[in-house]
């Protein structure tokens, strides 16, 4: 099931908060899809599994960010010759 949150904390030692229903899930850099971190504020969505620290009870998964641009026209415009293929 995937879930929305927003980016609530942001740590330098790789890990973030987001804050779902007045909860604050914790997520590791290694499950945030982008390259960049993510800001405080930002709006992400991700599924729920169980953490690999005991800890943390839980933790967010496959975290990505809700309405990323779109980076270019797609291979398949690509491949079909479409009017955004470089010359």
């Amino acid at each position: 099931m995937t879930y929305e949150g927003t980016v609530c904390f942001v740590h330098e030692k790789g890990y973030f908060f987001i804050k779902k229903d007045g909860r604050q899930i914790f997520c590791h850099l290694r499950n945030w899809s982008e390259v960049d971190v993510p800001n405080k504020g930002d709006r992400v969505c991700f599924e729920i599994a169980k953490a690999s620290n005991p800890k943390h009870g839980f933790e967010a998964v496959n975290v990505r960010p809700i309405n990323a641009p779109e980076i270019g026209p797609g291979l398949d415009t690509l491949v079909a010759g479409g009017s955004n293929v470089p010359a």
